[in-house]
């Protein structure tokens, strides 16, 4: 599994990859430090999910969110926005435009419960997605190795 994580904090990445590790050290955790950087990842790499700050220099996490969403390869990618905001206009816009939404937690033990909320069943789908893929063809049929 890879995670784009887009923030340009160098301790909440830290913080981020190491809570990350906790929940599954196998995670790849590729850093960007604003959305145009994010955005120039994206062209040699796609994520599994996007963990992705508001509040950046160059280009801002909703700027980058509309930009990923309007792209095709993109746009079905889950994007989570991370913010220390809890405005419920800017929430409510974000989760409008297709994205996840979680504060910025306080504490270690409460960032690695909200990143767990997303992660683990994402993980749970991709393994579906595998057998999926492994045991049936493109029609949903089972492959004819085990018919």
């Amino acid at each position: 599994m890879k995670i784009l994580l887009v923030d340009d904090d160098a301790d909440d990445c830290l913080l981020f990859c190491e809570a990350i590790n906790v929940i599954d050290d196998n995670i790849e955790c590729v850093i960007a430090n604003n959305g145009a950087e994010a955005l120039l990842k994206l062209d040699a790499i796609v994520p599994d999910i996007i963990f992705m700050d508001i509040n950046m220099p160059v280009l801002d996490g909703k700027e980058c969110l509309k930009q990923i969403k309007s792209t095709e390869i993109l746009k079905n990618i889950p994007t989570v926005i991370c913010s220390t905001s809890s405005d419920q206009i800017e929430i409510n816009d974000i989760l409008n435009m297709g994205a996840g939404y979680i504060t910025k937690p306080v504490s270690f033990d409460l960032l690695v419960k909200s990143l767990r909320e997303f992660i683990i069943p994402l993980k749970i789908q991709l393994w579906i997605n595998s057998l999926r893929s492994e045991y049936f063809d493109s029609t949903n049929h089972l492959q004819s190795k085990f018919a």
